[in-house]
């Protein structure tokens, strides 16, 4: 009699305890599917963001470029200008700069000094050349296997079929519904 008791007890909870576990591994499958889902979605989020991205990275750094050769012109005309200023003013130094450079004259009471090995004197135009501005260079960075695949064309047809059996897996309905 009591083997028959513990028989009926232990068929009781056997069901319970199959439901509780069929319930579990439903949950567990219903998240690995939403795991699956979000997964698939980023990577295409990712694929489609990746290179316009380094394309915008490129375009910033020919854009920093371009605006420090624009601000060497404009200290170049700054240049220009101070000299037409000074010329117009008839400023005596820059007037014997003039005559000294271009026409290669000197005042009677001085000698010219020629040193060994220096140029024979500035000319006008070196002077009026500003310093160049330090030009941005591309960054050192070494580029992510993401991102080298997502600019590839080959790599990221790879990349868009693996995110999309990802989204079909986590959209695919379950086998069977549990009793």
């Amino acid at each position: 009699m009591i083997c028959t008791v513990s028989m009926a007890m232990s068929a009781q909870s056997a069901p319970a305890t199959r439901r509780s576990d069929d319930r579990a591994s439903l949950i567990v499958l219903h998240l690995s599917k939403w795991a699956s889902f979000l997964a698939g979605l980023a990577l295409f989020v990712a694929v489609a963001l990746i290179p316009p991205a380094a394309d915008l990275d490129h375009i910033r750094l020919q854009r920093d470029r371009i605006l420090a050769m624009e601000q060497t012109d404009l200290d170049r005309l700054a240049n220009y200008r101070a000299m037409v200023k000074a010329l117009d003013e008839q400023d005596p130094s820059t007037i014997r700069l003039v005559v000294a450079s271009q026409l290669q004259l000197v005042p009677r009471d001085r000698t010219a000094l020629v040193l060994p090995g220096l140029p024979e004197d500035p000319r006008l135009f070196e002077l009026l050349e500003p310093a160049p501005h330090q030009l941005p260079v591309a960054s050192d960075r070494v580029p992510s296997t993401l991102s080298r695949l997502a600019g590839d064309s080959k790599g990221r047809f790879v990349l868009l079929a693996i995110a999309g059996l990802a989204l079909l897996w986590g959209l695919m309905p379950p086998l069977s519904e549990p009793d």
